[in-house]
């Protein structure tokens, strides 16, 4: 009779045993199958997703007073608003350095980059982009006393020429046999370098020198030094968010709302 008790003793806690390592086994599948499979989902799951430029590029991005409180406002701004909208989340803006937002993005400060950022071969080396959603231009912007000897690339030869650090602003001005460049942080020491002839001329693209010319009345865009696509950023193989938000670009290129920013902003570059 103690040997059955024994047996039907060992039994039963086999069975329970099996019971609980099924019930474990059945919770961590659960939990596998509703942890998200990508980065797009981790965003959905979140609720919000992380934004990073910098905020100090007008019309694109830049900091403004807006019911007594310091925003960070600009088309790209919008449109990046526009794509949270429509990934149904909530748009969270994380504010960088220009040269240091791809490096955030990589190490997961931030899960996209809009930043009036071209796309180039160098870039894409660390990041992926979006679709082009503008067709921008870098230009010279100078001061109106002396616009009338910067008429091309080579009479910048022996100028001193003011860049945004990390910019495709900079790239373009280093390719300009005998300017001596000048990098900074932030775009507007450039500019305010440029006012108090610390340099000749500075590099910006079109709708931000025009912008600036429109402030300060001594200013003027010069001429034109390249063209180029801007995109939205990505870390590398992050397919499905990519995907997703080339498909919002091309509905927001499609129904005018791109166009509509743009406009709103006077950002618009010159005629390619």
């Amino acid at each position: 009779m103690k040997q059955i008790r024994i047996m039907a003793l060992g039994l039963a806690l086999s069975l329970a045993l099996t019971a609980c390592g099924g019930a474990q086994s059945g919770q961590k599948g659960n939990k596998q199958s509703e942890a998200p499979a990508n980065h797009l989902e981790q965003i959905k799951a979140a609720g919000k997703i992380v934004l990073g430029t910098s905020a100090d590029y007008p019309p694109f991005e830049y900091h403004e007073i807006v019911n007594g409180k310091d925003t960070i406002t600009g088309w790209e701004i919008e449109m990046a608003q526009a794509i949270a909208d429509k990934l149904g989340v909530a748009l969270e803006i994380k504010e960088g350095k220009f040269e240091t937002l791809i490096a955030d993005l990589n190490t997961e400060k931030t899960d996209f980059v809009i930043s009036a950022m071209s796309i180039d071969e160098d870039r894409k080396q660390s990041a992926d982009f979006s679709e082009p959603y503008f067709h921008g231009g870098q230009v010279v912007l100078a001061k109106k006393a002396n616009a009338g000897e910067l008429k091309d690339a080579a009479s910048l030869n022996g100028k001193t020429v003011g860049v945004q650090l990390g910019s495709t602003g900079e790239e373009a001005a280093r390719e300009v046999e005998g300017a001596t460049i000048k990098s900074f942080d932030a775009f507007e020491a450039a500019v305010l370098d440029l006012i108090s002839d610390r340099v000749d001329a500075v590099v910006a693209d079109y709708a931000v020198a025009q912008n600036y010319a429109k402030s300060y009345t001594d200013l003027v865009v010069a001429f034109e030094l390249s063209k180029e696509d801007y995109g939205v950023v990505f870390r590398k193989g992050d397919d499905e968010l990519r995907e997703a938000v080339n498909a919002i670009l091309a509905e927001l290129l499609e129904n005018g709302t791109i166009d509509q920013l743009i406009a709103k902003y006077e950002a618009a570059a010159p005629a390619q």
